[in-house]
């Protein structure tokens, strides 16, 4: 029997170091935004909601916006007085010098302008350090509210997804967001605030010149309204092919050892320059759209400040308004052209934040989703099943992969699983780990509903050591303690050695201190396999699936890993996915499947004595093994 080993570690999430506090509390916080109602096909109302958490630093930032922008909307005001004070005619005096003469009104309001130009550095520096806190905050909540998502979601979510798609949301999306709210401020903002002072202003000097000012509204109106829907259907398929081609990347790269072994480096090249060309021709079409839609709001808009200035004159002609009033509302409606023309501007960019608003709502607003909220604890486990008539079908298959199995295996037990290719074997082992659900009928642990369960907790009592062992650049230690902390030195050493792997750290420059590349690059096959069964050791657990551990390897490194699968597996529930039945005649019992249903069971020496499905396989088996020999 293995000693029961200590399991006084603390979990975290794959940092390679423990979280601190405050990363535990930031993780409380997005878990809350990734549930919550995203709302992707409302974009403004999706950004107020992620932006809920920064209300004082965004309120704060307007502030400061609006007084450091106070130079520009005040310009046209003190070149009308300068123009009116230098033009004024003798004998004359402006009815705005409050009793002071020209010379002392001139110098004040230079120095008035002078202090409002000075102010803005100071100003502009407090208003990016707020702007920015709040932005940086929301990107990092946002991207932190994916992974908690992903995590979340459930295998069959990811299984119909591709990786480089995924990425591409947490970061070119993300990316996108942010660009959208730093232009909602930088541009939105100082062009509604520069729309209302002109308006103010010119209303309050001359109410027909202001009248004039609102012809700008409706035309932008008709522009918005004219290229809107080609805009965003550009924008959709422009963000579709780039997630496409980020998904084809992370799959090129990936066969790139099987893209060489065959010699179709060209077929590759060809494929990734079709998809490039296709974004190309995308971007293309993009770029036309917008910049025809910014053409066409400038010529609009310089047509209509050249009307205004024609206007202006035709009333300082009829002695109506002074000169400097005529340069002042030439100054405000040219500061309203360019407000507006400036939120036509971003116009593209608000379609391409919404569109990737609508790419992280496929994530955030997806419900397919594994929570243990309000699932029962699970302090401990014995590793009693039960399968009580389970039955799985995949929603794009015709028939079930697992069909009314119901088979009772006590604590302790041996269990292996045989049959041909696609009989149910994965299928079953996911049901067991709680990555699919039954369709039909249940699975007890220890006498309790596997769906009831915190899975969570449920999985720290289980261990997988799976055919292809999944390793990450990082060094042998942090390979083989992922998710631990507090690991006792002496235990983790006595794990390598039960792993038949302290040959391997002995030979190694650094031991367990070195850097075994990404995906364990620097191991063979057997010693990927032997640091996953020296993490599932370090792991003590109560229930332990192998899934074809050593299909894959050499016969000499299968015997090793087997001597270390056969010290690890005693003691615990465990079953095992065989392609050799060599290695499982010293299960328990073994069970052959067939299409998805369980067509024989029993012993090793039982089931050839049957002389049915398994007694044929093991024939073929030995046959296999003459020949080779």
């Amino acid at each position: 029997m293995l000693p029961i080993l200590a399991t006084n570690y603390t979990y975290y999430p794959r940092h390679l170091t423990p979280p601190t506090p405050a990363s535990m509390s930031s993780h409380s916080v997005t878990s809350q935004l990734a549930r919550a109602r995203f709302l992707s096909r409302y974009p403004l109302v999706a950004l107020r909601k992620i932006y809920s958490s920064q209300k004082r630093n965004l309120i704060i930032a307007a502030i400061l916006f609006i007084i450091k922008q106070s130079p520009q909307w005040m310009l046209p005001v003190a070149t009308a007085t300068i123009l009116d004070l230098v033009t004024v005619k003798p004998g004359e005096t402006p009815h705005y010098l409050f009793g002071m003469s020209s010379g002392h009104y001139l110098l004040a309001v230079c120095i008035f302008y002078f202090v409002l130009i000075v102010q803005n550095a100071p100003m502009h520096a407090l208003f990016i350090r707020y702007l920015s806190r709040a932005v940086r905050s929301v990107q990092m909540e946002l991207r932190q509210s994916l992974v908690v998502k992903m995590q979340e979601l459930s295998l069959s979510f990811h299984d119909q997804s591709r990786r480089g798609a995924l990425q591409s949301k947490i970061l070119r999306d993300v990316d996108n967001i942010e660009m959208l709210s730093r232009n909602v401020y930088n541009t939105l903002l100082g062009s509604v605030v520069t729309m209302i002072a002109a308006l103010v202003a010119t209303l309050w000097t001359q109410p027909v010149v202001a009248l004039y000012f609102l012809v700008a509204v409706p035309v932008s109106v008709v522009l918005i309204r004219a290229f809107h829907k080609t805009v965003q259907e550009t924008q959709s398929e422009f963000r579709r092919e780039v997630e496409g081609m980020s998904a084809q990347v992370s799959e090129m790269i990936d066969r790139i050892p099987t893209t060489r072994a065959h010699g179709l480096e060209t077929w590759e090249i060809n494929a990734m320059e079709q998809r490039l060309e296709r974004i190309r021709t995308k971007g293309e079409k993009l770029d036309f759209t917008t910049e025809l839609f910014a053409s066409s709001s400038w010529v609009s808009f310089q047509v209509s400040q050249f009307v205004c200035l024609l206007f202006t004159a035709w009333l300082v002609y009829k002695g109506q308004i002074t000169v400097g009033a005529a340069m002042m509302f030439h100054g405000y409606f040219g500061m309203l052209v360019g407000s507006v023309g400036g939120i036509l501007a971003i116009w593209p960019i608000f379609l391409t934040g919404a569109e990737s608003m609508k790419s992280i709502g496929e994530v955030l607003e997806a419900s397919d989703v594994e929570t243990s909220d309000g699932k029962a604890a699970v302090p401990s486990v014995q590793g009693d099943f039960v399968f009580d008539h389970v039955t799985y079908k995949y929603p794009s298959q015709k028939e079930p992969a697992v069909l009314d199995m119901s088979v009772t295996v006590p604590s302790g037990q041996c269990i292996a699983v045989v049959g041909s290719s696609g009989s149910g074997k994965s299928t079953l082992m996911n049901l067991i780990i709680g990555f699919l659900r039954p369709s039909s009928g249940r699975i007890l642990l220890d006498g309790k509903d596997l769906m009831d369960l915190n899975m969570q907790e449920y999985r720290r009592s289980i261990a997988v050591v799976p055919q292809v062992t999944i390793l990450f650049s990082g060094t042998l230690r942090e390979n083989i303690t992922y998710g631990l902390t507090n690991v006792d030195e002496t235990q983790l050493l006595r794990c390598v050695t039960m792993a038949n792997l302290d040959e391997v750290v002995s030979q190694m420059p650094k031991g367990l201190e070195t850097i075994i590349g990404e995906r364990g690059a620097t191991l063979s096959g057997g010693q990927r396999q032997r640091v996953a069964i020296a993490r599932a050791m370090l792991r003590n657990p109560r229930v332990l699936i192998l899934d074809e551990a050593t299909s894959a390897l050499d016969v000499f490194s299968e015997k090793v890993v087997q001597d270390a699968l056969t010290r690890l597996l005693q003691g615990r529930t465990t079953f095992i996915v065989a392609h050799r039945l060599s290695t499982i005649r010293h299960a328990n019992r073994i069970l052959v499947m067939d299409h998805g249903k369980l067509v024989e069971s029993g012993d090793h020496e039982s089931l050839l004595a049957a002389n049915g499905v398994y007694a044929r396989m093991n024939a073929l088996h030995e046959l296999a093994a003459a020949t080779e020999g």
